[in-house]
């Protein structure tokens, strides 16, 4: 571990230790220390734990037609997008629906095309660290990273706010929609959501 790194993590630590004192002195509430606590710990997260995996990405193709465009953002409702060529291996860039705006306002695509309003997508290992992360966002004003593969393929994105639950748990606005990561259907048989955490679903079956 390099020195910047020890001396992270001997801050953590201390953190932690004076965080324990104050809470058995009642100087913090339960719920704050859990939050400190969480954030104390943020350095020990990895991108691929948090990412959205490339089953769950929403993507638009780079050769779409403005029409199918803004019915791609109006229906999925999400800030950005993933624009890809090929295939979701073949990301070319980000596109922010707020960029859609003026062209919806004025009843067309714009003059030299959406395409032209298309960012460069910023990719990062799998392997990196949360917080490096987070810190690369506000440095570049970016909110959104492609997560690669050992092989140079896509195996996720990750976005701002998927780093900032890490801390301060899932954010939710108007347009998510609760789903059940576990269903049991009337003929007995049971649903589970692919992303379920193996512990969770060891409990549900009484496995481990």
């Amino acid at each position: 571990m390099g020195g910047a790194g020890l001396q992270a993590g001997l801050l953590r630590v201390g953190h932690a230790a004076e965080l324990a004192r104050e809470e058995d002195e009642g100087v913090v509430e339960a719920g704050e220390a859990e939050l400190v606590e969480e954030a104390l710990d943020f350095g020990n997260i990895l991108v691929r734990n948090v990412m959205v995996p490339r089953v769950d990405v929403v993507a638009v193709r780079a050769n779409d037609s403005w029409p199918a465009v803004v019915a791609q953002v109006r229906a999925s409702a999400h800030s950005r997008y993933l624009v890809v060529g090929r295939d979701l291996d073949d990301a070319v860039g980000v596109l922010n629906a707020k960029d859609l705006l003026a062209g919806v306002l004025a009843g067309g695509e714009p003059p030299d095309g959406w395409r032209r309003l298309v960012r460069p997508a910023q990719f990062i290992p799998a392997t990196k660290a949360v917080d490096d992360q987070l810190r690369d966002f506000k440095a570049s004003r970016q909110h959104l990273a492609v997560v690669a593969d050992e092989f140079g393929g896509t195996a996720g994105i990750v976005t701002l706010e998927d780093a900032l639950e890490v801390i301060v748990g899932e954010i939710r606005d108007e347009h998510d929609v609760e789903e059940a990561e576990v269903r049991r259907d009337p003929d007995g048989a049971v649903s589970v959501s692919a992303r379920l955490p193996i512990a969770d679903l060891a409990e549900l079956v009484g496995a481990g």
